[in-house]
């Protein structure tokens, strides 16, 4: 039996393209696990055959062109490996450039419909599962399409400047206080994809049987809009045609941004949700401080550390104008072992915010000796005040029924302090002299007071008042919700996603949703005959917003064509 042809990256790419799409991703880890560097190679075919294959390039799309037969180009947003991003119009959408037009991001990629069936298999897996995601920060994955042999994806348009853009145009750092909520944020849409495999769908499954990573957390890709609401993006389509989101090939190469991505990333081993964490740490340095994270390459960092000189990271850090504790929070984010770095970016939020940890040096309670002092010297006082008041009256019990006793086990109730102190014998009580004049006859116990004894300078203030919440600010929303030809619809199901708030819509496709709180909702619209769609809108206090929320021809149901 002759033996079997040696394994070779052709080969492993061909068995690859052969095998069900199902089976793609276990393949792919025995490969990892049975051959590292064909694996290695395998991937280096995957991220850079199609774009460093000859081609004609990519049809032009400049500003007036038609893509997908209804979306206008306006505007090139940005041009990659890739591929290039548009900002585009949608001119089936009811309304005109001043009221309604309804805008669009294009991500047309250079990778051509033609090629193999593994890069298109995956893209329409990743694309499918980009447009299962509902988070208020991230743009919304609308449809993938082909158009001149090149696959375009439609995504919600969010006008506005980036972190990068902002940094940029300021000679000095953003202050702590304005870049702490845009931290929180972003982590929390990391905390929403790194955990999206445990929530459940409609349906009652998960969106994604795995965690989802965006590998490209940096300034560029964190938008804040003119009402400076933070949105996460570019969540598109990769230099290989793989997301960036790839859950179905976790180990690929070439992810990241230099100076942003995580040793492990740069690597190209298996992205952590670290591996994001890390991208964040290296964000807040460059917004905070003067220095700029590309300085701070993963290989530098190494190699200083592999030479005994100090992280010059670390002595970033050490000089900028930071509180301490801040500046030990990017720190542990940015270590180079995943293992140093926050577990989580729920834990990393929860350190955001979290106060610093007094010196070790400066203990934050008495000593036991003294504790011993204090309530030998507050013993005293009380018994000089008892003996004065009521020399003829000893009574067993105090007023709220616990003996002395009881009440010195409640004080000394603290067993670390108890353990360090040294045992103190309590002096014999001397039966009080017999006074010459009878006691009044009608004598009752004097009270003894139950709070806390008055300090000699007066009387102890009553404890300060935390001051009440501010009440929660609410608007509204009036809606008309429509179909693909601008009718509109009644009956419709209009929900704010996360909420309890829910109407439907009258015969004229009208809505209103009122009391929900200011900020960037979601609403979900469902109708009979339309797939479920969502439409992100603003409620600002006080105010009623008004929107459009207008089905495609692409959200019919397929029943109802």
């Amino acid at each position: 039996m002759p033996a079997p042809p040696p394994l070779t990256v052709e080969l492993a790419m061909r068995r690859l393209q052969e095998m069900p799409e199902a089976e793609r991703p276990r393949a792919l880890d025995i490969l990892k696990q049975r051959d590292p560097a064909i694996h290695a190679k395998v991937m280096d075919a995957l991220w850079g055959a199609t774009v460093n294959r000859p081609a004609s390039g990519p049809p032009s799309f400049g500003s007036g062109a038609l893509i997908g037969g209804k979306f206008e180009v306006v505007q090139t947003l940005g041009e990659g490996a890739s591929g290039s991003v548009f900002r585009a119009r949608d001119t089936t959408h009811i309304g005109d450039d001043d009221f309604g037009a309804r805008e669009v991001a294009l991500k047309v990629s250079r990778i051509d419909t033609g090629h193999d069936g593994l890069h298109r298999d995956l893209l329409q897996k990743e694309a499918r599962l980009l447009s299962r995601l509902r988070h208020p920060r991230l743009p919304v994955v609308e449809a993938l399409f082909e158009d001149r042999g090149r696959w375009v994806l439609v995504m919600e348009y969010i006008a506005g400047d980036s972190l990068q853009q902002r940094r940029r145009a300021r000679a000095e750092p953003f202050p702590v206080a304005e870049v702490l909520p845009w931290l929180r944020d972003t982590l929390r849409v990391l905390d929403y994809l790194h955990t999206i495999h445990t929530r459940r769908a409609d349906g009652g499954a998960p969106v994604s049987d795995t965690p989802i990573f965006h590998r490209d957390i940096k300034p560029a890709n964190l938008i804040l809009d003119p009402h400076d609401n933070l949105y996460v993006v570019d969540l598109g389509i990769a230099r290989s045609g793989i997301s960036e989101l790839t859950s179905v090939v976790p180990s690929a190469v070439g992810a990241g941004s230099p100076g942003y991505a995580a040793p492990e990333v740069d690597r190209g081993e298996d992205t952590l949700p670290q591996s994001d964490l890390y991208s964040v740490g290296m964000t807040a340095l460059t917004l905070l401080t003067r220095d700029d994270a590309r300085e701070f390459s993963t290989r530098r960092r190494s190699d200083a550390l592999h030479s005994g000189a100090p992280d010059p990271l670390h002595e970033a850090l050490d000089r900028a104008d930071l509180p301490a504790s801040l500046r030990e929070w990017i720190r542990t984010a940015t270590a180079l072992a995943p293992d140093k770095r926050f577990a989580t970016a729920s834990d990393m939020i929860e350190a955001l915010g979290r106060p610093p940890a007094p010196p070790a040096s400066v203990s934050s309670s008495p000593s036991p000796s003294r504790r011993s002092l204090v309530l030998a010297l507050l013993a005293a006082v009380v018994f000089a005040a008892t003996a004065v008041g009521a020399w003829a009256v000893w009574p067993d019990a105090t007023a709220d029924g616990t003996t002395e006793a009881q009440q010195a086990d409640v004080l000394d109730d603290d067993p670390p302090l108890v353990a360090e102190a040294d045992p103190v014998e309590a002096d014999p009580i001397e039966t009080p002299p017999v006074l010459t004049a009878p006691p009044p006859q009608a004598a009752a116990p004097a009270p003894v007071p139950t709070g806390p004894p008055a300090s000699a300078s007066g009387p102890v203030a009553a404890p300060e008042r935390r001051p009440e919440p501010p009440p929660v600010q609410t608007g509204a929303v009036r809606a008309t919700v429509l179909g693909e030809d601008g009718g509109p619809l009644a009956g419709a199901r209009v929900t704010v996603v996360g909420q309890a708030a829910s109407a439907a819509s009258d015969g004229v496709g009208d809505v209103r949703l009122a009391g929900l709180p200011a900020g960037v909702h979601m609403l979900e619209v469902r109708a009979d005959g339309y797939v479920a769609r969502q439409f992100r809108v603003e409620v600002a206090p006080g105010e009623t917003t008004t929107r459009t929320l207008q089905f495609d021809i692409e959200d019919l149901a397929l029943d109802a064509y």
